[in-house]
């Protein structure tokens, strides 16, 4: 049995997903060159989009993989 093809929703939400874990990690990685302190707000909010982007992608290849079943 050939498996569905993936509704172009959840391709989309895959792709937004992988973005905000993009933009996270850029912004840690500015963060770390950087010379000038940033308070515990500033510091916290790469890690959060990181982690809400790994678990939104995670999310979504449930979605996906329920949907194929």
């Amino acid at each position: 049995m050939d498996p569905k093809p993936t509704p172009r929703h959840l391709m989309l939400h895959i792709i937004a997903a992988l973005l905000v874990i993009l933009a996270g990690v850029i912004w840690l990685i500015v963060q770390w060159r950087s010379d000038s302190p940033v308070n515990d707000l500033e510091a916290s909010l790469p890690h959060v989009l990181v982690l809400g982007g790994f678990a939104w992608y995670v999310i979504t290849r449930l979605r996906i993989w329920r949907h194929q079943r």
